[in-house]
């Protein structure tokens, strides 16, 4: 973000997922006091409480709060920022959007003022799975009340597809017995690769020894 938001240095801000900007500032001067926001040639408008406002919803909620943007004459997806933008139990009692038929995607152009809320320390467990470009890549992590991690797992993609690579290379063995060692060679480390390409640039993974009995 850039910019000191005020009209004349207006702050620059990305949408979340970072594909379109827009521009906000603040305009104290309006009745009532708003955040205007100019996306291409369609200018918006919110209560100017509406950064405060979300921030001290966040902290209060104290956990991940879906986005959920949705335009003005669809329903929300409940529990989400979106929702909470227009409901009657929020500290401005409905609508935070001032321009009618534009008062949606409160959740795509209103950001709170930091990307993260404060967080008390204490002990627990956390763990979470992520998509790695060789399988899933699983955490589990146990913290003590000072924030200190005093057990961490993690279990690589690498160490759930050296089972399937072996069971391959077995059924492979006839095959490659009969080739020369170069070719076979080529071929086991191909095996390899089909299931994880990382392996062979971190180790030398592969020692191909072929035993061939006198007839």
């Amino acid at each position: 973000m850039s910019g000191s938001g005020t009209q004349d240095d207006p702050w620059l801000l990305k949408t979340a997922p970072g594909t379109s900007e827009y521009t906000m500032y603040r305009d104290e001067s309006a009745d009532p006091p708003a955040l205007t926001c100019q996306v291409g040639s369609t200018t918006l408008r919110y209560h100017l409480s509406a950064i405060d406002d979300l921030h001290a919803m966040l902290v209060a909620n104290g956990d991940w709060v879906e986005l959920g943007a949705a335009d003005e004459k669809k329903d929300p997806k409940p529990d989400t920022v979106e929702a909470w933008g227009r409901s009657p139990d929020n500290p401005v009692g409905g609508w935070y959007g001032l321009r009618k038929g534009y008062r949606g995607r409160f959740a795509t152009y209103v950001p709170p003022d930091r990307p993260f809320v404060d967080a008390p320390m204490r002990a627990g467990v956390g763990h979470g799975c992520t998509e790695a470009p060789r399988g899933m890549l699983y955490h589990r992590y146990e913290l003590d009340e000072h924030g200190i991690v005093t057990d961490a797992r993690i279990v690589p993609p690498t160490s759930q597809n050296q089972r399937t690579i072996e069971d391959d290379l077995r059924a492979m063995a006839d095959t490659l017995a009969r080739l020369p060692h170069d070719e076979a060679t080529l071929r086991a480390e191909r095996a390899v690769r089909n299931h994880d390409p990382c392996i062979s640039c971190s180790t030398h993974f592969l020692d191909l020894r072929i035993v061939r009995a006198r007839p």
